[in-house]
């Protein structure tokens, strides 16, 4: 795990595309393939995007010992692998080696401009998650008069507006305490404040009770039909938009001490979930959060998850760290940073 002040940005592989959801195998073409269905809940939630799966071929090009290493959520990670183990591929020299498979899912009868490309819910432990049960998306141009100069700018040069924005689904499954962690331009975080504000949840359950549970979506505004280029800029420009409303820690010093706050006590790796050590998952969770004048952590998000129950732990490891607080003017003072938490799984 380390402190960030520069997101990384990372680069899309190359790979030959199929269909409407197109589906890709970066080195193999499939023979035979199916398309995968969408599950309920994401189809409500209106949720695009893709599930990477890593596995391998065998001589008769059956696609075998599939699992998710890069997981969408909300039931498509299942219907990803439902839909590879109906595949069949051309026979191949390197037969049994991994090969990683991408399955795309998109939502073609959409009308909106406006598209969800990830959403993850912290629950406290021991509840449950929220569902989707209603979402509202714009049609036509989906945004007010304010936005529609940047909206000329960024479609002439053929780019996507990008926001992250995160709330809490109360006990009535209402969107409440909304904030905007980044967006690609100061004006876009309000445009998809307001797509989302009407949305309604079934709340989480804890105790048999409802109970308030954390939620942070990624929206995309472009073209009407969201292609994978257009996917892949929009996480592109997700990974180093810097939030307008929640600054990124200062560079220089301020006072006499450091501006930025340092780590002084790091809590051990967060152990795997059963569910992702199964799986095989592995990566990075990128958590926000401000470091307080004491030194603590607080209000941390996850603004990029893994799933599988490993966001929960990174939240929970980071939340016991100290920090020696940035001196702002010379005095203590909160400051907002990034932390990326890295999961390997166990050998």
């Amino acid at each position: 795990m380390r402190l960030l002040l520069v997101v990384s940005v990372w680069a899309a592989s190359w790979a030959l595309g199929f269909g409407q959801n197109a589906s890709r195998v970066f080195g193999l073409e499939p023979l035979q393939r199916t398309d995968p269905e969408y599950s309920s809940e994401a189809k409500i939630a209106g949720l695009e995007g893709n599930v990477a799966l890593t596995g391998a071929i065998t001589e008769d090009g059956l696609a075998r010992d599939m699992r998710v290493t890069t997981p969408l959520g909300f039931g498509l990670d299942e219907k990803a692998l439902e839909a590879i183990r109906r595949w069949r591929f051309l026979a191949h020299s390197s037969s049994g080696q991994p090969v990683t498979v991408q399955i795309d899912f998109r939502l073609p009868e959409k009308e909106s401009r406006w598209h969800l490309i990830r959403a993850e819910f912290t629950p406290p432990e021991g509840a449950s998650r929220p569902q989707f049960s209603k979402t509202v998306y714009p049609y036509g141009v989906g945004i007010s008069l304010r936005a529609f100069e940047q909206a000329l700018v960024i479609r002439a040069i053929g780019r996507e507006a990008t926001a992250t924005v995160a709330f809490d689904v109360d006990e009535r499954g209402i969107p409440v305490n909304f904030q905007v962690l980044n967006a690609s331009h100061p004006i876009w975080g309000p445009e998809a404040l307001a797509v989302v504000r009407e949305w309604q949840f079934v709340p989480g359950m804890k105790s048999g009770a409802p109970t308030s549970v954390p939620c942070t979506l990624e929206l995309v505004w472009g073209p009407t039909k969201l292609s994978q280029q257009s996917l892949e800029w929009a996480q592109t420009q997700l990974r180093v938009s810097q939030s307008p409303e929640t600054p990124a820690p200062p560079l220089v010093q301020s006072g006499n001490g450091s501006a930025r706050p340092v780590v002084i006590y790091q809590a051990p790796d967060p152990p795997y979930t059963e569910a992702a050590r199964n799986a095989g998952l592995e990566g990075t969770v990128l958590l926000s959060l401000v470091v307080k004048e004491d030194g603590t952590a607080g209000n941390i998000r996850v603004i990029r998850p893994l799933g599988l129950g490993l966001d929960e732990r990174a939240v929970e490891a980071v939340s016991q760290w100290l920090f020696q607080p940035a001196l702002v003017n010379g005095k203590p003072g909160a400051v907002a940073v990034t932390i990326e938490v890295n999961f390997h799984p166990p050998k």
